[in-house]
């Protein structure tokens, strides 16, 4: 079992939200938080992924701005008990939108930067041992608990003793 515990629970009151957008050549925009129309996150039953859609009005023209294909999003809230968490989320996908009265829209289809840089990491081994140590060879092997680290996310295995090749 992982545990990333740095969301709010689903009932949670939040104070504060903040959205910053980056690229992968380290240009940062804070978006307005007037121009975020919605943001949701959810978790995938079963696997350690959160994803979630931000859509945001465009007027600041974040095509000019930056590279969106390679840009991530990253949330800063404060809940009701005044604790900052944030957690930065990859851009898998976008779809623009016209809205009836010519606003440019952006959709953005986030997960969380953990999960997405554990799938698209490619390994060319097989482990015989348990599901859960193979997962924490991964992390160790590929450096993964600095990205853990700096995203202040805690990483919990559990072994469930499921041995065979993987």
């Amino acid at each position: 079992m992982i545990t990333l515990d740095k969301f709010p629970e689903q009932t949670s009151t939040l104070r504060f939200v903040e959205y910053e957008i980056f690229d992968k050549n380290g240009k940062k925009l804070k978006l307005p938080r007037e121009y975020v129309f919605s943001f949701e996150c959810f978790f995938k039953r079963h696997t350690p992924s959160v994803y979630g859609s931000l859509l945001y009005i465009d007027r600041l023209d974040l095509t000019k701005q930056l590279d969106i294909k390679t840009s991530s999003v990253r949330i800063y809230y404060v809940d009701l008990f005044n604790k900052m968490f944030f957690r930065t989320f990859k851009i898998i996908n976008t779809q623009e939108i016209k809205s009836p009265n010519d606003l440019k829209m952006y959709e953005f289809f986030l997960r969380d930067d953990f999960s997405y840089y554990l799938d698209n990491l490619f390994i060319s081994k097989s482990f015989t041992n348990s599901r859960s140590s193979a997962l924490n060879q991964i992390v160790t092997e590929n450096n993964l608990k600095v990205l853990l680290a700096v995203t202040k996310l805690k990483f919990e295995t559990e072994d469930d003793e499921i041995k065979g090749n993987l």
